[in-house]
């Protein structure tokens, strides 16, 4: 990058953090969640203030995803595809999908684009 070239780019707060490797700063996926997928933390929040029994939402500890057409299906934890979110570890389960949309399913992407950006920005920048 030329010194004499100003380039304005804004990064989510939680894309930057994972850029600069601010492992103490503290802040939680689901409360950044709304940065990267708004719809779904409203899903989240719904589950999470739900009164009912919340097994009645067919949801287990897995997460479904289209790529390239076909669904593919990625646990949360071992065992998650058949393990139900109940009203018990409904808690459990909003964080772990926050964590994997935010930090788990987009590591490689940030990986590379650290790559990148770190040949092009020094560190000690």
């Amino acid at each position: 990058i030329n010194a004499e070239y100003g380039v304005d780019i804004s990064f989510a707060p939680f894309f930057l953090r994972q850029l600069l490797h601010n492992k103490n700063a503290l802040f939680s996926y689901l409360d950044e969640l709304p940065n990267l997928d708004s719809q779904l933390h409203k899903n989240l929040m719904f589950i999470k203030t739900y009164e009912g029994d919340a097994q009645d939402l067919g949801l287990t500890f897995s997460m479904d995803e289209e790529e390239f057409g076909k669904i593919v299906s990625e646990e949360l934890m071992p065992g998650g595809s058949v393990t139900p979110v109940t009203n018990s570890n409904k808690i459990s389960y909003i964080h772990q999908v926050a964590h994997y949309k935010m930090y788990t399913q987009i590591k490689k992407q940030t990986r590379a684009f650290c790559t990148g950006f770190k040949s092009v920005v020094q560190d000690d920048w």
